[in-house]
């Protein structure tokens, strides 16, 4: 899952940019996390056996890894960008990070792929001495 959330999330040319391949690795993700969450349901409904069973969309969860990728592909062509905790309520339109925040907050593969995304585009001297980097690295973080 994390490779194939690293094709979809890592900056620049490591990103996958045939999106055939793209809708690809998010519907393999959306399987896997699935998946996991089953057998995890399994050994949970024997621990207490009112639990309901889960219901799934592969389709939303892949809707949700594409456009969290796009929206990490969008942020790395910005100076800067705004961050919100959940619940914060604006009048304003929601800029791409804010768009990024509450897909994170939302889902967990989501914000694997931002966590992925954030390492790299962080990592080495060439962040710190780009001009982006005052206002960047306080949204990342």
């Amino acid at each position: 899952v994390k490779a194939l959330l690293g094709y979809m999330y890592r900056p620049g040319s490591q990103r996958v940019t045939d999106v055939v391949t793209k809708n690809k690795c998010a519907r393999l993700v959306s399987f896997a996390v699935h998946a996991a969450e089953d057998e995890a349901f399994v050994e949970a409904k024997q621990l207490d056996d009112s639990l309901s069973p889960l219901d799934h969309d592969e389709l939303a969860l892949t809707r949700m890894l594409l456009e969290g990728s796009r929206l990490c592909e969008t942020l790395e062509n910005m100076v800067s960008f705004i961050v919100t905790g959940p619940g914060v309520k604006s009048d304003l339109p929601n800029s791409p990070g804010q768009q990024l925040c509450s897909l994170a907050v939302k889902c967990t593969p989501v914000a694997q792929g931002v966590a992925i995304w954030a390492r790299e585009v962080t990592k080495g001297s060439e962040f710190v001495s780009s001009a982006s980097y005052p206002t960047l690295s306080p949204s990342i973080l």
